[in-house]
């Protein structure tokens, strides 16, 4: 009675509907379905199918050469494939090129060269996406690590969790409801951020800042990132370029650089000691703070926008359109 189970003892290897021992099997063509595979076992299908089987922790199922899988189910356990067919640990709609439908917990995805994950779900696993490999388009929820590889693709996930972009790798796209931070060498492309975004030496282009934070350190990059309204851009030791404060505000802290900043209504540009902004353009209701030490350089000053300067702050080279610079004492 009871499912096939492969990891327990006795039996000798799965074979399709069948029971094994530890250890592991493999299948070449034909049809494995309803087997259960526990800890230790592992399984290893090429150009067959697996159908409705159960992976368990510390359990290994490895695809490859066209094979396919239909129902199966990750508990715990790891799920790898190769070549077109895509890394998955459980129940989904395979179409011949792409796993995509799924919804997972608890499993590590791997993606390698030419593995697609598209459309699915998952929660309290990982997912490691390698050189070739893409995620795209998935809803990845808490307790969840992503991790985006030298060579590896991340684009449109849905993210309420935390993602490592590294060296090589990219993320185009994403909706950050959690924790991103993108490395040196890797790279962020057109994200909204609803929570945080570490630039930790990486680069993040034309960044949306909905809410929460843009931070941008260790010789970090972020150009043209727009800030709403209650939104912050922090910046140490980095730089910024081209960055848009729509009611948002930007920080500058020592060693850090900021290029280039619109200030628009609301919206707030503050340079503390060492930090510099240069060539900033102050619109009606847009105001810029250099406080002790810091140097707001070459900005525009439009009609109805402010530069003060604070305790021995300064604007230098500023060029005012109707604007004010007002130096003041300690506010």
């Amino acid at each position: 009675g009871g499912r096939p189970r492969a990891g327990g003892g006795g039996g000798g290897a799965p074979r399709p509907g069948g029971a094994g021992a530890a250890g592991g099997a493999v299948l070449v063509g034909g049809v494995d379905s309803g087997t259960t595979l526990e800890s230790g076992a592992f399984m290893l299908v090429s150009g067959g199918m697996v159908s409705d089987d159960v992976v368990e922790s510390g359990a290994l199922l490895v695809l490859y050469d066209g094979a396919t899988a239909s129902g199966t189910v990750s508990a715990g356990g790891q799920v790898v494939s190769t070549g077109v067919v895509t890394i998955s640990g459980t129940t989904g709609t395979y179409d011949g090129n792409v796993y995509s439908g799924a919804s997972i917990r608890g499993a590590d995805i791997l993606v390698i060269e030419g593995g697609l994950f598209e459309s699915d779900t998952l929660t309290d696993g990982d997912l490691d996406i390698h050189s070739g490999g893409t995620a795209t388009g998935d809803e990845i929820y808490y307790g969840t690590v992503v991790t985006v590889m030298s060579g590896a693709l991340a684009s449109g996930l849905d993210l309420y969790a935390s993602e490592t972009v590294q060296s090589g790798g990219v993320d185009s796209g994403t909706l950050i409801h959690g924790y991103q931070t993108v490395g040196v060498g890797g790279s962020a492309v057109g994200d909204e951020v609803f929570a945080q975004q570490t630039l930790d030496g990486g680069v993040g282009i034309d960044t949306y800042v909905n809410s929460g934070a843009q931070y941008v350190l260790d010789g970090g990059v972020a150009s043209g990132s727009i800030v709403s309204a209650g939104a912050k851009q922090l910046i140490g030791t980095a730089e910024t370029v081209g960055t848009q404060l729509e009611g948002g505000a930007e920080y500058v802290y020592s060693a850090g650089i900021a290029s280039g900043t619109e200030v628009d209504q609301g919206g707030e540009l503050v340079v503390y000691v060492s930090g510099v902004a240069k060539g900033a353009e102050l619109n009606s209701g847009g105001i810029a703070f250099a406080f002790s030490g810091a140097v707001i350089s070459g900005a525009t000053v439009n009609s109805g926008g402010f530069v003060l300067e604070v305790g021995g702050g300064e604007a230098v080279d500023t060029v005012s359109s109707g604007g004010q610079v007002v130096s003041t004492g300690v506010i």
